[in-house]
């Protein structure tokens, strides 16, 4: 989805406001013209990209725990004990650096937004 939105950026041809608020925007949330924020935008999407692997999977992580999504799940009653286990596994594979962290977030991730969409 990442690199959709950069060729997105890239793509418009024409000033308007950009305005992104979803919760499983891993690289901002934003709303304001988009002529002056396309550059800021896409230099954030480029750096995200440059990233290895483990370290976008970190920062995705990290975006679905703390950004709200998880909270909006518990506060709706969705969160149940097999989420949290995934969610557990996946967090102590990064701490550990183990080689299955990727996959592990992954599968968390998928379990989260599978629950609801805020």
């Amino acid at each position: 989805m990442i690199e959709e939105i950069r060729q997105l950026l890239e793509g418009f041809d024409f000033d308007c406001t950009i305005e992104t608020y979803q919760m499983t925007n891993v690289l901002f949330n934003i709303k304001g013209d988009l002529k002056e924020k396309r550059d800021e935008l896409i230099s954030r999407i480029e750096g995200f990209q440059s990233l290895p692997l483990f370290e976008r999977s970190r920062l995705r992580f990290n975006k679905y725990l703390h950004g709200g999504y998880v909270d909006f799940i518990k506060r709706i009653g969705r969160c149940d004990e097999s989420l949290d286990n995934l969610i557990g596994d996946a967090g102590k594979a990064l701490e550990k650096g183990s080689p299955d962290a990727v996959k592990k977030v992954e599968q968390a991730i998928f379990a989260i937004k599978s629950k609801a969409v805020p």
